[in-house]
């Protein structure tokens, strides 16, 4: 049974394994300097596990702890000021499970000394937690602290950032060092953690037979993975080529965009539109899609697609009034003159009266 005590430990019997911070989140100088300054702060715990011999495995407090051996080791008139007794307050824990050690050590609530967690921090917290077994991505995301920060999911746990890094701890130790090297100097390193998720699957394929990553599939994704993408070859004057009538009927042919359509003919002199007439209507297009954003920004998702609905009840309705027009027309197209509004009216009733006459007779 795990119990706890509060107590002095000589800093000489700390021991450090398993920390999930990077050096450079470490920042070890960074407390040097602190304790320099401030001293140690005699209310802020150390928290160990007891080991055999003597040895006290730091939990939480792997900067403060191993800032004090750097001032033991290198700076003894800085150290007996900050540390009198050579003592450290700790909460000591026996019996502790290796999960239970895992768990205390990536406990990052807020405090005075804390220091954020880096990106390659994040990654090894994830990777000792999957090693005792929490290996779910809601349960890393819950206790890393890392939720959604903004939209609907805000407060949820934010289990697409935590996936890739899952699917790290799980791959070759290759993979693991090529994503060091990018957390460090990543414009000069190709892969990337939207790579990962094909990677896993590749090895999770042939991990029966190729336990060790040397698969034909996972293979060729990793090659994929470390090879830079080629930069497209700059355009030239010999690498022009003049857009000719017949090209542009082409293109306008297979385009999507009637402005691009448009464009193209104009361009080549097949069409009778200017090219201030397609920015205009550019521009308006652009601004009723800014303006149709906002509206659905204001409303929220189920107001604006309550309007939506409604919407398209009006169009249909307006096709079919429409229709009801042109039959009308196309029943006085003898008559040399236009037909008055009212009357139009009273002859669409009509219709619909006679095809209701028509049903009820059928």
């Amino acid at each position: 049974m795990a119990t706890n005590v509060t107590r002095l430990v000589a800093v000489p019997d700390l021991v450090f394994a398993d920390n999930v911070r990077s050096p450079e989140c470490q920042a070890i100088p960074a407390m040097v300097e602190s304790y320099r300054r401030n001293g140690f702060k005699v209310n802020h715990p150390l928290v160990v596990s007891e080991k055999p011999e003597g040895k006290y495995l730091v939990l939480c407090g792997n900067r403060r702890g191993l800032g004090l051996q750097w001032l033991q080791a290198n700076d003894t008139e800085a150290y007996h000021l900050v540390l009198p007794s050579g003592k450290v307050p700790a909460i000591v824990h026996k019996g502790l499970t290796e999960e239970e050690e895992t768990l205390l050590r990536i406990d990052h609530s807020a405090d005075e000394d804390r220091v954020p967690l880096d990106e390659w921090s994040i990654y090894l917290a994830v990777k000792q937690l999957a090693k005792v077994g929490v290996d779910t991505q809601e349960r890393i995301a819950e206790k890393l602290g890392i939720f959604y920060q903004k939209g609907k999911k805000k407060g949820q746990p934010n289990r697409s950032f935590v996936q890739p890094r899952l699917n790290l701890a799980r791959l070759p130790g290759k993979v693991e060092d090529a994503m060091r090297q990018y957390t460090i100097d990543r414009d000069n390193t190709a892969i990337r953690w939207s790579h990962l998720a094909k990677l896993y699957q590749a090895y999770n394929m042939e991990f029966v037979e190729f336990p060790n990553g040397d698969g034909p599939f996972f293979t060729e994704e990793w090659n994929k993975a470390i090879t830079p993408p080629v930069a497209d070859a700059p355009e030239t004057e010999t690498s022009k080529k003049e857009l000719t009538p017949a090209d542009a009927v082409k293109r306008a042919q297979v385009a999507s965009s009637q402005g691009l359509q448009q464009a193209l003919l104009c361009l080549t002199g097949q069409s009778s539109t200017s090219i201030t007439d397609i920015d205009r209507a550019m521009v308006e297009g652009e601004t009723a899609v800014l303006t149709v954003k906002l509206i659905a920004d204001y409303l929220g998702t189920d107001d604006y697609a309550i309007l939506i609905d409604c919407a398209r009840v009006h169009a249909i309705e307006a096709d079919q009034a429409r229709i009801k027009v042109d039959a009308v027309k196309a029943a006085h197209a003898d008559v040399d003159a236009d037909i008055d509004p009212a009357g139009l009216c009273d002859a669409i009733a009509d219709i619909d009266a006679n095809r209701v006459e028509e049903r009820v007779a059928g």
